[in-house]
């Protein structure tokens, strides 16, 4: 039923639904005014990490079976825990705006991982849990990626206010946690 919920939450999904905008609006549609909806959605990367996930996605991994991408996605955490071994930072001088790369002190293991490969690795979910962190990227055959302007339209546009915009540390090539509340006024059966 329309406007049943108090509160929805979509953590990771919507991105897979080949219309994000569209299944946004659809939660939104099943949410009461006054109700709470929090959304986590995937980030739009930087230049030459799109290229890379786009040639493993478009040629290989949406196109495998479960087991021969979870095989690949642990070498890829294999790759990853390589990284986060080597504990000296690289520092870069400065701004590469081309290739989305600011200047700073990086981790090897967050730069490649932001900038250039998916290669994630975290101790604290072992090998098993950063590989399936690692399959869900690469096996879903639908997979899309927004920017914050694009995803703050789709709450304006379907009458959510008190937008919270949540980026956590470490997060800022990952995704977009936000959440709102439906407008008392909104008239859902009208959209």
């Amino acid at each position: 039923d329309k406007e049943y919920f108090d509160i929805i939450f979509s953590n990771g999904v919507l991105h897979h639904t080949g219309d994000t905008k569209k299944g946004f609006s659809k939660l939104c549609n099943h949410l009461k005014p006054g109700g709470l909806i929090g959304v986590y959605i995937y980030n739009k990367k930087p230049f030459i990490r799109s290229l890379c996930d786009q040639f493993i996605r478009s040629k290989h991994s949406t196109r495998w079976s479960f087991d021969e991408c979870y095989k690949f996605s642990e070498t890829l955490s294999k790759l990853g825990k390589s990284f986060r071994k080597i504990k000296e930072n690289i520092v870069i001088k400065e701004d590469i705006p081309l290739l989305d790369i600011s200047k700073g002190e990086y981790n090897l293991q967050d730069f490649i991982y932001n900038h250039f490969l998916k290669c994630y690795y975290n101790k604290s979910v072992g090998l098993g849990g950063s590989t399936l962190i690692n399959v869900d990227w690469y096996h879903p055959k639908t997979a899309t990626f927004h920017n914050l302007s694009e995803i703050l339209d789709w709450f304006n546009l379907n009458d959510i206010i008190n937008i919270r915009v949540l980026q956590p540390k470490g997060w800022e090539y990952s995704g977009w946690f936000i959440s709102g509340r439906k407008s008392n006024e909104s008239l859902a059966s009208n959209k």
